[in-house]
């Protein structure tokens, strides 16, 4: 299984899908989010749903896409 990752991270992309990965481990698999983007910015879009997380505890689920978006200051 997989997830995706893009907008303002480091190493946007596919990655393998590890069992109980959480948006913080996902986000540091894809290198971390850029001096640009911002954790108060990220969606995740799971079956065609859009969802803001709060959490970022949360349990990335195979296919999920996580986008991260710009902070602004």
């Amino acid at each position: 299984d997989v997830f995706y990752i893009k907008g303002q991270v480091k190493g946007p992309g596919s990655y393998i899908l590890l069992p109980h990965m959480t948006l913080t481990m996902a986000l540091a698999r894809g290198g971390g989010i850029t001096d640009l983007g911002s954790d108060s910015h990220i969606k995740v879009v799971r079956k065609n749903v859009e969802m803001s997380p709060k959490d970022l505890n949360i349990e990335i689920l195979p296919d999920d896409v996580i986008d991260v978006g710009e902070g602004w200051f």
